[in-house]
């Protein structure tokens, strides 16, 4: 099933580079001094990213390479959630975890994007599942195994430790006595995590102007925020199948367990429950953690909580499998059987034609930005692109060096990915020539004072041609009025 998942996303897998990408292409491509010097103003947090990311660019610049390791650390996190499920709740139970994980838009977009997110995920996927097989009885062996991949997961991504992290909390609540007589030989590996996580999150707390751009919580963006790793649609919110399809799942499937509950069908052992506990923890509380803090500083964005999508497929695995087990009367065990089947393969199928849409839907349209361009550029022409970000992406389409010829001119030194890039003062306008193609995805400050300042040396703006996708890309195109 993980391959399977894995080789269905192939088709999407050149589809147009974003500006976040963008800044993942630039980074990498910049010489290690560079790029340290970088990490000093902005970006320290995914220094370690950017430079895994510098080393297997050596192999091939393509943006398909790029995301490769993304690609590959999707298919073993499906892996993971699927064994983990069927280790603990059964065959059915690991087979509809994998396609929950696997059909996730989160995930699914994670895996099409050269940036740490689905990398950072798996780590987060293998730390939790070492502890819980530490609670499960094994050795302490399992701990240093959460602890080590629990650090991996903060370096690439630091919010996606959130989940390790949350599910220690849990495993302290429901296990208390048990870390109490363990307690010298866990001091070490969850001591470690602690300091790291700390010392980390000090190095890169100067650099707080990286999550500027995130809006503080609506009441409608806190109900959308509420939905946490189920989320349809990892910027937009438009896409609202997936969450439709598991919330109607665990709904019926929680009201039938209550049922056979109170009926004295359903008794379930406490370690069954501890651990459904646990994947709850894994699935809700990232979310629930972040959101708290954006009440005060708004940190919340829906990738950020990706690494919450393999507990919250277990846990409705665990729900499902119990709900249609075979203990109910005899007389109605085949029919149910079959209406339990029936209803879970409409709900796969759903979510498996949700995940194609989702995975050929573009972030954001460069590609057609750049061959559009390329069509319009004519010797009396310049392109002014805004940042770094941007400045890749369309030097990626149109095969040339960073230094694009018919290019508006640049500021020689420019630390910020998404700062602005372009110069404007006198002796720029007075040069340039008499027609200007801006792409603007309105993301990048500055850009409306560039605007200003050309229609204030004389442009026009003559026509705007949109690029859409989930977020909109304008190329403007100015002319110098004659005098």
């Amino acid at each position: 099933m993980a391959v399977l998942a894995s080789v269905g996303l192939l088709p999407s897998f050149d589809k147009s580079i974003w500006r976040d990408e963008g800044a993942s292409l630039y980074s990498a491509h910049l010489s290690w001094s560079a790029l340290w010097q970088q990490s000093v103003v902005v970006d320290r947090v995914l220094l370690p990213y950017y430079a895994l990311l510098h080393l297997w660019l050596e192999l091939s610049a393509s943006v398909e390479w790029a995301r490769t390791p993304s690609l590959l650390a999707y298919g073993l996190t499906v892996f993971l959630a699927g064994h983990f499920g069927n280790r603990l709740g059964g065959l059915w139970c690991g087979v509809l975890a994998a396609v929950v994980t696997a059909t996730n838009p989160l995930m699914i977009r994670a895996a099409l994007d050269a940036r740490p997110y689905a990398f950072a995920t798996l780590a987060a996927t293998v730390s939790v599942v070492a502890l819980i097989r530490w609670f499960n009885g094994g050795g302490v062996r399992w701990v240093w195994c959460f602890s080590l991949a629990a650090i991996i997961a903060l370096v690439l991504q630091m919010f996606i430790v959130l989940a390790p992290l949350s599910v220690l909390v849990a495993t302290i609540a429901l296990k208390p006595r048990m870390f109490r007589s363990q307690w010298r030989n866990l001091t070490a590996p969850i001591g470690l995590v602690l300091a790291v996580v700390v010392a980390f999150v000090s190095t890169v707390a100067s650099q707080q102007r990286q999550v500027a751009w995130i809006p503080s919580i609506t009441a409608k963006q806190f109900a959308r925020a509420m939905v946490g790793p189920a989320s349809g649609n990892s910027l937009d919110g438009r896409q609202p199948i997936y969450a439709a399809v598991l919330l109607l799942l665990a709904l019926i499937t929680s009201v039938t367990c209550i049922r056979k509950w109170r009926r004295r069908r359903l008794r379930p052992p406490r370690d069954e429950l501890e651990l459904f506990a646990t994947c709850l923890a894994w699935a809700a509380l990232p979310t629930a953690a972040l959101i708290t803090v954006s009440l005060v500083k708004p940190i919340y964005v829906e990738r950020y909580v990706t690494s919450s999508v393999p507990g919250m497929a277990i846990a409705l695995g665990l729900l499902t499998t119990r709900a249609f087990s075979p203990n109910l009367p005899r007389v109605s065990l085949r029919s149910r059987k079959i209406f339990s089947r029936a209803a879970l393969g409409i709900a796969v199928l759903v979510l498996v034609a949700n995940s194609i849409s989702v995975s050929r839907s573009v972030v954001e349209n460069i590609q057609g930005a750049a061959q559009y361009l390329n069509y319009h550029l004519g010797p009396n022409a310049e392109m002014a692109l805004p940042d770094h970000s941007l400045t890749a992406g369309v030097d990626y389409y149109l095969q040339s060096n960073h230094a694009i010829e018919n290019s508006w001119p640049e500021k020689t030194k420019q630390l910020y990915i998404e700062g602005f890039d372009l110069l404007v003062n006198p002796q720029t306008l007075a040069s340039a020539p008499d027609n200007v193609w801006l792409v603007n995805d309105g993301s990048v400050q500055g850009t409306n004072g560039f605007i200003a300042a050309l229609k204030q040396d004389g442009f026009v703006r003559l026509n705007s041609k949109l690029f859409a996708g989930l977020e909109d890309l304008r190329v403007e195109h100015f002319r110098r009025a004659k005098k």
